[in-house]
Parts: C-alpha cells; sequence; structure tokens
C-alpha cells in the first residue's frame, strides 16, 4: 500500500465497511468470513469499490488466538440499477470528508 500511495501524488484514502460476519467452530479453532466493501480512491482522479469476502481460521496457539489463514475472495457484488451512476470523485471526497471508521464519538 505504501507503494502505491507514493505512486499518486494526492495521496490514496481507503474506507472499509463490514456489512455480515460469520463464526463457525472447526477442528482445533474457528472460522470466521467477513463479506466488506472498501471503497479505495486514488488521489482526486479515481474511485474503484470492491466487494470481498474474507475468511480467516483461527486457533489457539501459545494461550493466544492466532490467524491461521485467510482466503479472500470478490463478491459477492449486488446489483446496480440502471440509473446508478458513479459519483464524481471530488464529491465522494467532500460529501465522506469527516467521516470515520473509528466509532461513535470521533
Amino acid at each position: 500500500l505504501r507503494d502505491v500511495a507514493a505512486s499518486v501524488p494526492d495521496g490514496v484514502i481507503v474506507h472499509i465497511a463490514p456489512l455480515g460476519a460469520s463464526a463457525r467452530e472447526v477442528s482445533g479453532g474457528w472460522e470466521v468470513s467477513i463479506w466488506y466493501v472498501e471503497v479505495v480512491i486514488y488521489g482526486s482522479e479515481l474511485a474503484v469499490e470492491q466487494w470481498r469476502t474474507a475468511t480467516y481460521t483461527l486457533v489457539w496457539e501459545s494461550n493466544d488466538w492466532r490467524m491461521g489463514d485467510l482466503v479472500s475472495v470478490d463478491g459477492p457484488v449486488p446489483v446496480r440499477t440502471a440509473s446508478n451512476v458513479a459519483s464524481p470523485v471530488s464529491e465522494l471526497i467532500a460529501l465522506t470528508a469527516g467521516l470515520s471508521d473509528d466509532g461513535w464519538g470521533q
């Protein structure tokens, strides 16, 4: 990510929003899946959305939970209506300025 950010003079902004999660016990630990959308804004010219599902395998090791594996795949991606058009990057930046994913009260 540092290499990407260095190649974009106006910087890179990443917004990530989890949409759903599940957990199930598996042999020796847990499997946790998270469906999320991320929007990556490259400078003032390009904003790209990515819908992904990440599945983590957690194992109990040395008295702590550790990630044993991570598999990340594209999707699922919802269908967009024909009238749904992308916002210009400047509008997206302006409308999301000041929003935080750090929790309430930030």
